[in-house]
């Protein structure tokens, strides 16, 4: 019988998590569940806060800015943020970006 190395080195659960999820053809669900999260983690706290609502819709973030003088900034950067928000999820799942 034939006993098999086991790796003596650990793993953190997300990292067990995200490979497992990453597997699965649902993957983009889990992101766009996600997305709340993805946007803080990518745009920070200030910007998190100023944001009202925010979902994924075919390929589109919508994102419902408080401000009107952020909103504006935002916009003129949204190429920008959608390469941070695609490049934090290793493929390209939002095409195009409207604030509101």
């Amino acid at each position: 019988m034939a006993s098999q190395k086991r790796n003596s080195q650990p793993y953190l659960l997300k990292q067990i998590l995200e490979s497992v999820v990453s597997q699965f053809p649902q993957k983009n669900r889990f992101d766009e569940l996600n997305i709340k999260q993805i946007w803080i983690n990518v745009m920070g706290k200030p910007i998190a806060e100023q944001t009202q609502n925010i979902y994924l819709k075919n390929n589109i973030l919508y994102v419902k800015i408080v401000s009107s003088v952020l909103r504006q900034e935002l916009m003129m950067h949204k190429t920008k943020i959608r390469n941070l928000i695609n490049e934090k999820l290793n493929y390209e799942m939002v095409k195009e970006i409207h604030f509101t």
